[in-house]
């Protein structure tokens, strides 16, 4: 007997089929894998599409065919564009300081400036209704603004910076101010939605290759005092996706009763992704101008 086969049982036949079909089946799955991998490489091997993988050699070689090259604009304020190097097609400029101290004056001069040199300006002046903001200029410059501000959505504002670009060849856009931005009742982390914004923004200056000055709070600090960009308000992300970071401040001068200020004004660059270059340029407030000059008073 003990040379004869053993008879299995149905449990253990059972047992051994499903072992049986269990690797069959592990086996066509880990063959079906192999094939889309192969699939998959070959269609990769291939793929000559607009977002492709190719070297930095061949990107150079193929933007030089083309002619690509960014824009570069000066103002034509000689200090400014030394300190600088210009503005570069596609950046996100945040005008910062505190409230007062000429923020959207310094970036009226930018507008007075800009159209000399054939370089067309866009304003939202959220800041201000239309007709306030055009009466406060002495010497009004040709620039562009919506006739009614009626959202404060970006894509209607990307609508009507392309309108702009259309009709006038725009290329220089302000946003007075940041805030405006901001949905009052909004449920999540106001320096996330902020920093969202900013992003935002960016974005549309490299689609539309355009240059946007977006103006911004800072936090109180001492008269003597140098900022720095921890000082902007509400988010370490304005600072973080802005391209260029300018602070402005009046200058003054501390005493009893508070502090007594000068036409004199301190204009900080804090941040120049473009040249790296940082430092401080003294202008002053012109009477006869109403605009910021190059140099103290």
């Amino acid at each position: 007997m003990d040379n004869e086969q053993r008879v299995m049982t149905q449990e253990e036949i059972d047992a051994y089929t499903a072992q049986v079909e269990g690797e069959f089946e592990a086996e066509a799955e880990r063959l079906k894998i192999e094939k889309q991998e192969l699939k998959n490489s070959e269609q990769y091997a291939n793929y000559a599409g607009n977002d492709r993988v190719v070297s930095s050699f061949q990107l150079k070689k193929h933007y030089d065919k083309i002619g690509f090259r960014p824009e570069r604009y000066y103002c034509g304020l000689k200090s400014i564009d030394t300190m600088l190097g210009g503005w570069e097609e596609s950046e996100l400029c945040t005008i910062t300081g505190v409230t007062g101290n000429g923020k959207t004056l310094f970036c009226k001069t930018l507008t007075y400036y800009f159209p000399l040199k054939n370089i067309d300006c866009l304003w939202f002046t959220y800041e201000e209704i239309p007709r306030l903001f055009l009466a406060r200029f002495k010497s009004l410059p040709i620039f562009f603004l919506p006739k009614k501000h009626i959202s404060h959505q970006l894509d209607w504002i990307e609508k009507r910076i392309v309108e702009s670009k259309v009709k006038y060849m725009t290329k220089v856009v302000y946003i007075d101010h940041l805030h405006f931005l901001v949905p009052l009742k909004a449920y999540i982390n106001q320096s996330i939605l902020i920093g969202s914004i900013m992003r935002e923004l960016k974005k549309i200056a490299i689609r539309q290759r355009v240059i946007i000055f977006i103006i911004a709070h800072t936090k109180m600090i001492r008269q003597d005092e140098k900022p720095d960009l921890a000082n902007i308000r509400d988010s370490s992300f304005i600072s973080q996706e802005s391209d260029k970071v300018i602070y402005i401040r009046r200058c003054g001068t501390l005493n009893d009763e508070g502090v007594s200020f000068s036409n004199n004004t301190n204009v900080f660059i804090l941040k120049n992704r473009l040249t790296g270059k940082l430092g401080t340029v003294k202008m002053h407030y012109d009477e006869e101008t109403g605009l910021l000059k190059e140099g103290e008073a």
